[in-house]
């Protein structure tokens, strides 16, 4: 905040939703109500909430074959719709 003078929504979501996802992704673990923001977020969000979420959640977790898989089994089948 101190060096732009704005919340950066890429360094915002890479810290508060990114990260603590990977991490219960990893374990197995429940994931479901991160997967249920992501999904409010792309449904309700802009074109720039949609873009953060492209580029910095969906590309990150594609990055790792089994989150990427991990992420599949708890996201919604109507996120594609």
């Amino acid at each position: 905040m101190s060096e732009y003078g704005e919340v950066l929504l890429h360094i915002f979501i890479a810290e508060t939703i990114n990260e603590p996802l990977v991490q219960l992704l990893k374990c197995h673990s429940d994931a479901k109500k991160y997967c249920e923001i992501i999904e409010s977020m792309w449904k309700n969000g802009d074109d720039t909430v949609r873009n953060v979420l492209d580029v910095t959640i969906l590309e990150r977790l594609s990055d790792d074959k089994v989150i990427w898989q991990e992420f599949g089994k708890v996201i919604s089948l109507d996120f594609n719709s």
